[in-house]
């Protein structure tokens, strides 16, 4: 199933990584899937995918990657990232992460699934932990 996002505008769109996306997200990004998704010894090294996921501008490059062809023919890479609000990041994150997973088996689908789990899980442990701090 294709993995989509909302636009600031409402425009939905629908993620379909091709190896054509592979090759601009290399590009754009300066990372490739291996980069991205490192296994030694059946374990996954989340911190390279982790990283880009974080970094709002490359995140936004590897979205515009995954992409149909069409759609990225018809946007261009800085009018994409002109659609994204800081609210609409962890959606968008999400979007990404799906589409960049299902490129490979679903033995490592099910490892990488586990990995971002964990991330998000230490993520929401953190945001509702200054929120104490800060008294909201």
């Amino acid at each position: 199933m294709a993995a989509t996002w909302t636009d600031a505008t409402g425009r939905a769109w629908a993620f379909g990584l091709t190896v054509g996306g592979l090759r601009k997200l290399a590009r754009l990004t300066g990372a490739t899937l291996a980069d991205l998704f490192p296994l030694r010894g059946g374990q996954l090294n989340a911190a390279p995918l982790l990283a880009l996921l974080a970094d709002p501008a490359r995140l936004t490059a590897a979205a515009w990657a995954c992409l149909p062809p069409d759609d990225r023919a018809a946007i261009t890479a800085r009018d994409f990232g002109d659609l994204i609000t800081a609210d609409l990041l962890p959606p968008l994150r999400d979007a990404v992460f799906s589409s960049l997973i299902d490129f490979f088996p679903p033995a490592v689908r099910v490892i990488a699934r586990a990995a971002r789990k964990g991330a998000k899980e230490a993520e929401e442990k953190t945001t509702a932990e200054v929120a104490a701090i800060c008294g909201e």
